[in-house]
């Protein structure tokens, strides 16, 4: 009798596992869904002015419990980034969380021809350095000769320094500032 009684126990427990196990596949599916309307919401991006919509990431985990026993769920995460103007940065913005965002990291600004802008900053460094070698050449009363050598020092990518006004007429107000690109070398010349 025992070993029907212990049976019919593990009969039970097997019955009530699938259930378990279908209802959180059920779950699952269902937030398998929400990630992928969630990666389609990038229409509404595109359409608020986002340029190179894209998806950086997905996940999905099981969320457990506060003792950390049974999952009670799924968490979903779909993480998407997109170029924009600043103009328009507060309306993408907005039109991604009306799609469904609850998390909204960023913006982080940059220019377009941050390249060119490093080679006038490059530009600028070597006339620099060419003027404050003149100027310590002739406190010491000699002349510059031909330069000798030219070292680019690490490079400086353009750091935002944000203004007082934001972008008026976006919901989410964007501050636009300023960046600034810098450029630093060391020079030297042949004196005569």
């Amino acid at each position: 009798m025992a070993n029907t009684k212990s049976a019919q126990k593990a009969a039970r427990r097997t019955v009530k596992r699938t259930a378990i196990n279908k209802t959180r596949r059920s779950a699952m599916r269902t937030e398998v869904r929400k990630v992928e309307d969630a990666i389609t919401s990038g229409d509404a991006v595109k359409a608020a002015g986002g340029r190179n919509v894209g998806t950086q990431s997905i996940s999905l985990s099981q969320v457990f419990g506060p003792t950390g026993g049974d999952p009670t769920g799924f968490a979903a995460s779909n993480v998407v980034s997109a170029t924009i103007d600043v103009d328009k940065a507060g309306a993408v913005i907005d039109a991604a969380v009306g799609a469904g965002a609850n998390q909204v990291n960023g913006p982080t600004m940059s220019v377009a021809d941050q390249d060119k802008l490093y080679r006038q900053a490059l530009k600028a460094a070597v006339a620099d350095a060419r003027l404050s070698a003149e100027a310590l050449a002739g406190a010491a009363g000699r002349s510059l000769g031909k330069v000798t050598s030219v070292v680019e020092n690490s490079g400086s990518t353009p750091v935002p320094m944000f203004a007082k006004a934001g972008v008026a007429d976006s919901a989410t107000p964007i501050e636009a500032g300023t960046q600034e690109t810098t450029a630093s070398v060391t020079v030297t010349f042949a004196l005569v």
